[in-house]
């Protein structure tokens, strides 16, 4: 009974949180590498019926991650005959599902003031999970590192816990490589709290993991375990104490930069906004006089991948940290939770939220789309519609980092990509006059150059 009474809460939180995301998705939705290299490995595994066993390369060369999360868009993707906004729209699925999350784990671990603050936070805000920057693989990590959170905080209601803990850390091996955060934080929470688990318990997990790490190893097998030797090199290459103490101060200049991008849109003031908004939960945990096992695994999951990835010495990229970020609206819930127990400080809020909108739609309105997957797609689209039935050629003439996700769609608009000299060619531009040359049509930044009249 006490939901039918809330319902209009997470509806509230769902209208925002879709409008934000599903906005995003059909407006500004990009279609560049990211986004082409899991269309065109469902376009392999259904039209070309080509099964590959390993799944994204990652950012240290030679490393892959696995190919589940492929497996599963090409089903998306065959049921909708490969429309190509559909993995855009699968990822504003993902990410409008966080913000809801947010709600229903903060009100049971803590309270219905805390799990609503930082769900309407998460869901209003431009700057988490923006759909623009955020690869598609990486966009599931924030519902699966938020859930594994969950799962952790329960492991005295039984051991299914732990195991659906493990299975989700399975699953984020298949969404990118700081899905091994996951696995690392699950063993060292086990022990800190000294939770009992019996040998056939660890079998049972590592059973988990291998499932989830089965086609890694057939690649592996297949390929004189090239993954494995790669991932060895590259822990043995870590460098000296200088090195690690340097990148980890790094580390967290970048992740309270990345929290403060979240909550506002102004890139000067980002480690300010980012260092207040951790340091008040510092604050908020160590004056709290009744900690519950919640609390300690929050503050817990906020240090650890700032830790962790000071033992990265590579290029740090800032969603790196997106699978914190869920986690660190519930400490902020926490936070101003207080504030509601008073009329002036409800108003404080709600007046502080509404200011936070109107600056999150004015970047909206003033976000370029020049090369959205929209512009792409009218391109090919005016291409067919003067092509007609003639068989034709499609080039493109474009920067190299502006030629992600033509490939798919010139596969999806039915264009071979030989350029044969009996035909006639369009030729799509990308940017705009780029090397000089003046489409006859324009769509944002992209032109369509015609062939020449036929005599």
């Amino acid at each position: 009974m006490k939901f039918k009474r809330d319902w209009w809460l997470p509806a509230l939180i769902l209208s925002l949180a879709g409008l934000k995301y599903f906005y995003q998705a059909w407006v500004f939705g990009p279609f560049e590498i990211d986004q082409e290299f899991l269309s065109l490995e469902a376009w392999r595994l259904v039209k070309e019926s080509t099964l590959s066993l390993i799944g994204a390369g990652t950012s240290f060369g030679g490393l892959y991650i696995g190919p589940f999360y492929t497996y599963f868009i090409a089903g998306i993707m065959a049921l909708t005959r490969f429309y190509p906004p559909t993995l855009n729209l699968v990822s504003a699925l993902w990410a409008t599902a966080v913000p809801v999350g947010l709600y229903f784990i903060g009100r049971q671990l803590f309270s219905r003031a805390a799990g609503l603050i930082a769900a309407l936070m998460a869901a209003i805000s431009i700057g988490y999970m923006p759909l623009i920057d955020i690869p598609p693989l990486v966009v599931p990590f924030g519902l699966v590192s938020l859930l594994t959170f969950y799962c952790l905080s329960q492991l005295k209601i039984g051991k299914f816990m732990f195991f659906a803990a493990v299975t989700l850390a399975g699953i984020s091996l298949h969404l990118h490589f700081t899905g091994l955060y996951l696995s690392l934080f699950i063993l060292l929470w086990i022990l800190i709290t000294h939770y009992q688990l019996k040998l056939k318990d660890y079998l049972i997990a590592l059973g988990i993991l291998i499932f989830f790490l089965s086609p890694l190893i057939i690649f592996d097998l297949r390929h004189d375990f090239l993954n494995s030797r790669n991932f060895i090199t590259f822990i043995l290459t870590t460098n000296g104490l200088k090195v690690i103490l340097k990148s980890l101060g790094h580390g967290l200049i970048l992740s309270l930069t990345s929290l403060g991008a979240v909550f506002n849109n102004f890139q000067a003031y980002n480690l300010i906004a980012g260092s207040l908004a951790w340091l008040s939960f510092i604050i908020y945990f160590f004056r709290l006089k009744t900690k519950t096992t919640a609390h300690y695994l929050l503050l817990s999951w906020l240090v650890f991948p700032i830790a962790l990835n000071g033992l990265y010495t590579g290029r740090l990229l800032p969603y790196y940290y997106t699978f914190h970020h869920p986690q660190t609206f519930l400490a902020l819930g926490l936070v101003l939770a207080k504030f509601t127990r008073h009329l002036w400080g409800c108003t404080i809020l709600i007046t502080l939220g509404l200011l936070f909108m109107i600056l999150n739609l004015t970047w909206i309105f003033h976000k370029p789309n020049a090369f959205s997957l929209s512009h792409k797609m009218a391109a090919f689209t005016v291409i067919t519609r003067h092509a007609g039935t003639t068989d034709i050629n499609v080039s493109f003439t474009v920067e190299h980092s502006r030629r992600g996700g033509l490939d798919f769609l010139r596969r999806y608009y039915g264009f071979d990509s030989e350029l044969k000299p009996n035909r006639p060619t369009y030729t799509i531009i990308s940017p705009f006059f780029y090397e000089r040359l003046v489409g006859d049509y324009q769509f944002g930044e992209i032109g369509v150059l015609l062939p020449p009249p036929q005599p």
